[in-house]
């Protein structure tokens, strides 16, 4: 496994922010999948984090701070041997936008080698957005296939 993105959404921009991401990582011929943490358990996934090279979360903002569904996973996250993989963070808001940047703060704060600043949207992704999206995907695979 080389990537994993796991995300939350309620209104789909997550979702689509996270499909994009996929897109551009898959163009890079890297192995992706997607899961939604409202479809999906920490249980569910566990064996896919343990193998893969790197762990892109997304969550929205829901009263300034990530999901809740995000929140549990990252807690369950400590448990795991997560230091040193590559990591991303991403979501999208609409009216401030700190869900993303506590994920991220808390991926550092587990080990995780981030790639980049986390990757907010407000409200809807439009196609620019989008495009940025996959150029984060691009650059996750780029530094997975280079590990």
């Amino acid at each position: 496994m080389s990537v994993i993105i796991l995300y939350s959404t309620r209104s789909r921009s997550t979702e689509k922010m996270a499909n994009a991401i996929a897109e551009g990582a898959s163009e890079k011929g890297v192995e992706v999948k997607v899961y939604s943490l409202r479809r999906y358990t920490f249980e569910d996934v566990v064996g896919d984090l343990e193998r893969a090279k790197a762990i892109v979360i997304g969550s929205p903002t829901h009263n300034y701070k990530p999901a809740y569904e995000v929140e549990i996973l990252l807690s369950k996250l400590e448990g795991l041997n997560v230091k040193g993989k590559l990591g991303a963070a991403f979501g999208s808001y609409g009216w401030s936008g700190e869900g993303a940047y506590e994920v991220q703060n808390k991926m550092k704060r587990l080990g995780f080698n981030m790639v980049s600043e986390p990757l907010t949207v407000v409200e809807e992704p439009n196609q620019e957005h989008l495009e940025k999206c996959r150029e984060l995907g691009r650059v996750i695979a780029e530094k997975v296939a280079g590990s």
